[in-house]
């Protein structure tokens, strides 16, 4: 796999999973473009397809890790997921949060593999994870 820094343009080189069609107008939004402009991301391609867009980002005082997946990243969720782990595990903060729609399975699979553990639900049905950061 090929990692890049990523940007929100790298979205149109994404077909993300059904679940996550929404996730994806939402970060095309000029609201999630201004609070994503300084924020740390990675773009995945394979054979020039652009598998992830995901990154973290610093709300306050919490830094929360978000991705979008393409439907086909499925083959290459490995490599994936050894990257992101990788980074976050030396990513320079004591915590890191992640937020996912509650029965959304693979989204639950895969915060586990990397560390996550959910802590609480939010109003809107959102469950909230955390992880250890890199120090």
């Amino acid at each position: 796999m090929l990692w890049i820094p990523g940007t929100l343009h790298h979205l149109e080189f994404l077909e993300p999973q059904e679940k996550q069609q929404e996730n994806k107008e939402f970060l095309l939004s000029d609201i999630a473009r201004q609070g994503l402009s300084n924020s740390f991301m990675l773009a995945g391609f394979f054979e020039g397809q652009c598998l992830v867009l995901w990154g973290i980002f610093q709300l306050n005082d919490r830094h929360i890790a978000w991705a979008i997946m393409s439907k086909y990243a499925g083959p290459k969720m490995l490599t994936i997921t050894r990257k992101a782990k990788r980074i976050m595990d030396a990513y320079p903060v004591k915590e890191i949060q992640a937020h996912f729609e509650d029965g959304f399975d693979a989204s639950t699979r895969w915060l586990k593999s990397l560390g996550f553990k959910a802590t609480n639900m939010r109003e809107d049905g959102m469950i909230v994870c955390k992880r250890k950061g890199g120090l």
